[in-house]
């Protein structure tokens, strides 16, 4: 039942107010669904049922013209980086919308990502793969984070405000669907359906609480503000956890990812050269990101203060802290070295370092020749490790350390070439700046051997 699909007359528009209905408990209906179904499928995940739907519906569907994301109002003050504040106030209510749920089936609320995400990987693959079910099904997209991805979210700076309350229809949930190419039927979120109880939406009071995290970085994806009169009549839609991760994130064939993760082969394709695989997840990522994602005007001050040289510039991102710990191994900073040198003895112009290490910092200024380390800026005053610890695990602010990995992520994306690892952040860059699918390199890529990657990066750098 709880896989079951939308019948194709049945429009998601139920607009038929009634009576006012308490939430269930998402969490144990889906884990109650995942122990039924694990007679049904021939692997041992429980989140796979081969007698779910199989999805029948566009992955990709053509970008709709009218979603309407504002565009920040930026203009670069020199005078305002040597004395960059950490802006803890709430940012500014939206007007409210009107008309913004016109010709769309229902909200779909972004609410959070996994527990454990940092900055990438919440605010680009965890966001970015709710945009895309929400274009799949024709909803209006509205990002208000939760504190439940505890990496990103700061207490003190996030929980201001009162709580908001809106109307909106309820009645509505998702349900799950497979791939047709998928011999084990593992699990995403497919068709929004009417609940099982439920035989007609009603109306219910919502509410939020807190600023939402986003908006203190981005502009809002959406013209929808909470109480559109608009969207008062159509359903407001939610992606419970289990339907996040693992559905989207790791089972889902449309989900951007960073690197391979899991063992679901037919999405993995360990068959083909990483570059190959990983190229179509990019752009689809990138064309989300043109169309939803614009940082605001903090943080484009904030980039451009970092690195305000981009011109035919380098970006390395060399993640260590506790990738060491999490992924197998830190690359090691010589690695880097040859790339950065062979940039500088190509007449090129500056090399932007982003990392998590305040021992890559000191190897950099104390050990690289002059030459190259005068072509070297990063970012100032930011939280760095000097051990396995994550930042976002020190003892700082979450908030300070979004706002300084996002602007590594946005610094990067202006730079014309990258060298980089396995990373969230380094893809977000990718994401941001589509170019660098081309001039890009991975030292982490396995199917390439070393000389093959570096031979790349000189015919990248000498074709200028």
């Amino acid at each position: 039942i709880v896989a079951q699909a939308l019948p194709e007359n049945e429009s998601l528009n139920v607009e038929t107010p009634g009576e006012e209905r308490e939430g269930e408990e998402s969490e144990t209906i889906h884990n109650t669904v995942a122990a039924d179904n694990t007679d049904s499928t021939n692997n041992d995940n429980p989140w796979a049922d081969l007698t779910a739907p199989v999805a029948d519906y566009e992955y990709f569907p053509e970008t709709r013209r009218d979603q309407s994301v504002e565009e920040p109002v930026f203009q670069f003050d020199q005078s305002k980086c040597s004395s960059l504040v950490i802006d803890t106030s709430p940012p500014m209510l939206l007007p409210q919308s009107s008309g913004a749920c016109d010709g769309f089936d229902g909200v779909l609320h972004i609410q959070q990502g996994d527990f454990g995400g940092a900055s990438g990987t919440i605010f680009f693959l965890f966001v970015l793969g709710q945009l895309q079910y929400a274009e799949q099904f024709n909803l209006k997209p509205w990002v208000h984070l939760n504190s439940w991805s505890k990496m990103v979210y700061d207490q003190v700076v996030h929980g201001q405000g009162s709580k908001r309350k809106f109307t909106m229809m309820d009645g509505m949930s998702i349900g799950w669907a497979r791939d047709a190419r998928d011999v084990d039927g593992n699990l995403f979120p497919g068709r929004p359906r009417l609940r099982p109880d439920q035989n007609q939406l009603q109306q219910h009071e919502f509410s939020v609480e807190g600023t939402g995290v986003w908006n203190h970085y981005f502009m809002p994806v959406s013209d929808f503000s909470p109480g559109d009169a608009s969207c008062e009549n159509k359903p407001l839609l939610t992606l419970d956890y289990d339907m996040i991760a693992p559905g989207i994130h790791y089972q889902s064939p449309w989900a951007p990812m960073a690197w391979r993760v899991g063992d679901i082969e037919y999405i993995l394709r360990r068959d083909i050269d990483f570059d190959v695989w990983i190229e179509p997840k990019r752009r689809n990522a990138a064309k989300l990101a043109k169309n939803y994602i614009r940082f605001n005007a903090e943080m484009q001050q904030r980039a451009e203060c970092a690195h305000p040289k981009r011109d035919n510039s380098l970006g390395i991102h060399i993640r260590h802290s506790d990738k060491g710990v999490t992924r197998g191994g830190v690359i090691a900073l010589s690695d880097f070295f040859p790339y950065a040198k062979a940039f500088v003895e190509n007449g090129s112009g500056s090399i932007f370092v982003a990392t998590d290490s305040s021992l890559v910092i000191t190897e950099i200024t104390s050990k690289w020749p002059n030459d190259i380390m005068s072509h070297v800026v990063y970012q100032g005053g930011t939280t760095l490790s000097r051990n396995d610890t994550a930042t976002f695990d020190l003892a700082v602010s979450h908030h300070q350390t979004n706002l300084e990995a996002l602007t590594d992520i946005l610094a990067l994306s202006k730079c014309t070439y990258l060298v980089h690892g396995f990373s969230a952040l380094s893809e977000a860059t990718i994401y941001l700046n589509p170019s660098l699918i081309e001039r890009s390199v991975n030292l982490e890529h396995k199917d390439q051997d070393d000389k093959a990657k570096y031979t790349k990066f000189l015919k990248m750098i000498e074709s200028e």
